[in-house]
């Protein structure tokens, strides 16, 4: 993702429900400067609302790097005077679409972003949409199997506990790979060397009482 961002594309993150879109985006803001060695980098994290409109979005982003205005033409004069980019992530932005307003928001800003002052990332839940102007597409899905033993020994640092080769091919099976589920299945293992019990049992109670959307 900060390849693409680094080299000026706008990006599409195309993901599946509770994967980690938000969670995503809300790291990149604040690591932005120092992945792409720009202290002065101006971030934002913007969620997009089906009721709301590109003026608003125009609105907001402006009155965050404190100019006035409201249209496309105002963000962009605001960026060509600034010695800096400004780096824009934008979630939910398939409500946006939905609404149908979203699309020539996105097409407006990927032209702004040619002029290479606007840095621009871009989350949808579900497929990438087809819109007139080219975006890196990434697809996030379910985590590899070396990814979760990364993820559990980044979660067990210190601890003193690590999860064994068949315990981590266990919390693939049962997560799928997916993020949020992965952390759950984790969480009800790492309980388990501390409080014993049949963790699988719980995880899948858990699973059933509270899935997640979609």
């Amino acid at each position: 993702i900060f390849d693409a961002i680094d080299s000026r594309r706008p990006e599409l993150i195309a993901v599946g429900p509770g994967i980690g879109k938000s969670s995503l985006l809300s790291h990149i803001v604040p690591s932005a400067a120092i992945h792409l060695e720009q202290p002065a980098l101006a971030a934002f994290y913007l969620p997009l609302r089906a009721d709301a409109t590109p003026e608003l979005v125009y609105q907001t982003v402006l009155q965050a790097l404190g100019e006035p205005g409201a249209t496309a033409t105002a963000l962009d004069v605001a960026l060509l005077a600034r010695d800096t980019p400004a780096l824009l992530c934008l979630d939910d932005a398939h409500l946006a679409i939905q609404a149908g307003w979203g699309g020539a928001l996105l097409e407006t800003l990927a032209r702004i972003a040619r002029g290479r002052r606007l840095l621009l990332v871009v989350a949808v839940a579900g497929e990438a949409p087809a819109l007139g102007e080219r975006f890196a597409v990434i697809r996030l899905g379910g985590f590899a199997r070396a990814e979760i033993r990364l993820f559990a020994e980044s979660c067990l640092e210190g601890a003193g506990i690590s999860f064994s080769a068949n315990e981590v091919r266990a919390l693939a099976h049962l997560s799928a790979g997916h993020p949020a589920y992965l952390q759950r299945a984790a969480y009800h293992l790492f309980d388990s060397r501390q409080h014993g019990g049949d963790w699988r049992a719980r995880f899948l109670a858990e699973v059933r009482e509270r899935p997640i959307p979609g």
